[in-house]
């Protein structure tokens, strides 16, 4: 059984989200600089090269507010600590594939959902409440068994709950 500190998966998050930040800024500061650029100019009414980069540069913009709003959530939360019986939001949850004993780590947290942490353990895929696999976990116990049938149906034992 593997330890992972929830400190330190969440201070690994952070990071990942200030670098991710920092490239969404100079994404859409280049974006800006193109669509304003004088060869972004159009010469006929098909050219758009301009119009393109201006809805980058609006991607790029509204990425940078989520990007914020996560970092935000992040550092107004304190995770959960103790013994769980019960997988509960803010648990750190591990399953063991019962066809080939293969272990997945999951991290639920109410925000950053898709994000993944590579730690020298273990990968740990952050889900939210509203995932589908979340669904199923949630309120479950230590030892239960889910089913999933999102590619194939797989079986799984709830091995860990930190």
């Amino acid at each position: 059984m593997i330890t992972l500190d929830k400190r330190e998966l969440l201070a690994n998050l952070q990071t990942q989200l200030n670098d991710s930040l920092k490239l969404a800024i100079s994404a859409a500061n280049a974006a800006r600089n193109d669509a304003t650029h004088e060869q972004s100019k159009a010469e006929t009414q098909y050219d758009s090269l301009g119009t393109e980069m201006s809805y980058l540069a609006d991607g790029q913009n509204q990425r940078i507010v989520a990007l914020k709003s996560e970092l935000y959530e992040l550092s107004q939360y304190s995770p959960i600590a103790g013994q769980f019986d019960q997988i509960q939001l803010g648990n750190l949850v591990c399953l063991e594939d019962s066809a080939n004993e293969k272990h997945s780590y999951y991290f639920i947290l109410p925000f950053c959902g898709g994000s993944k942490i590579e730690t020298k353990q273990a990968d740990v895929q952050i889900i939210t409440p509203q995932s589908p696999l979340a669904k199923l976990l949630l309120g479950k116990y230590l030892d239960d068994e889910i089913i999933t049938t999102f590619h194939t149906k797989t079986h799984y034992w709830i091995t860990q709950i930190d």
